[in-house]
């Protein structure tokens, strides 16, 4: 069953049997929608500080282009049965399961009224859905080679749909720190927190080691998916906020 079959039924299937008041379905559409603005718009509320941290993300990532073919050397030179074990979690750490997380934290919360759960399952959609979206769209700009395809990380093909044409940034690894970075604020256990970021770091190694992206890739789709993932935890505090993932730093006026 493809994942868009299973989202389906999960949303609707359940909402047929246990009917709720529509008030909570349009509020937190609405506050999805809020979301949507408020990242829209948090480029406008930058500050000197904030330019710096986005100087030093930029000089990060710049490094990464550097390493790049580094890293897709060392990925080929140390191929073993326990690495390609432990780099299929790609292939299990994306849509289908963060959908089904997703969906699933959300229903139980809908229908069990219980606002806590409802709320991260809405707070790991928007985290999701947003941090995709930007990734989307820096893919469809940028148009970057995959490994797979070239030995040049500097070849480029701006606005190209073609998959092969969209390695920057890595959507696997922006969905995996989007979904950990939220899952990881639920609880204050370093083991916890711990476990949920080293499940998005082996996501972003895991697509290097398959050579469907660059190092820079990787560390674009992190910085995009915490810093989507803190935004979406700290909106409803009422103040102004500085995130500062991997060196970018905003503040965002709520």
């Amino acid at each position: 069953m493809s994942y868009k079959k299973f989202f389906f039924l999960l949303i609707f299937f359940p909402s047929c049997l246990f009917p709720q008041p529509e008030e909570v379905i349009k509020k937190d559409f609405y506050t999805f929608l809020s979301t949507g603005q408020q990242i829209a718009v948090s480029p406008l509320n930058l500050d000197e500080s904030d330019i710096i941290n986005i100087g030093s993300f930029a000089f990060l990532l710049s490094s990464g282009f550097l390493l790049d073919n580094e890293a897709r050397t060392f990925a080929l030179e140390n191929r073993s049965e326990f690495n390609k074990n432990l780099f299929n979690i790609d292939r299990y750490y994306y849509i289908e399961s963060s959908v089904a997380l997703t969906a699933g934290t959300y229903l139980y919360g809908f229908l069990t009224e219980d606002e806590e759960i409802r709320q991260l399952g809405l707070d790991l959609g928007e985290a999701a859905f947003y941090s995709g979206t930007l990734n989307i769209l820096i893919k469809y700009i940028s148009g970057r080679y995959r490994p797979y395809e070239t030995d040049d990380n500097t070849k480029f093909e701006p606005f190209e749909r073609m998959p092969r044409y969209s390695a920057f940034g890595s959507a696997h690894t922006t969905l995996a720190f989007a979904i950990s970075t939220v899952m990881a604020d639920q609880m204050d256990n370093i083991f916890w927190k711990a476990g949920w970021y080293t499940a998005a770091g082996l996501v972003g190694a895991a697509r290097i080691y398959h050579r469907m992206h660059w190092l820079s890739d990787v560390m674009l789709g992190a910085s995009l998916g915490h810093f989507i993932g803190s935004f979406v935890l700290k909106k409803n505090t009422g103040t102004d906020i500085t995130i500062t993932p991997l060196g970018v730093g905003m503040r965002v006026q709520l």
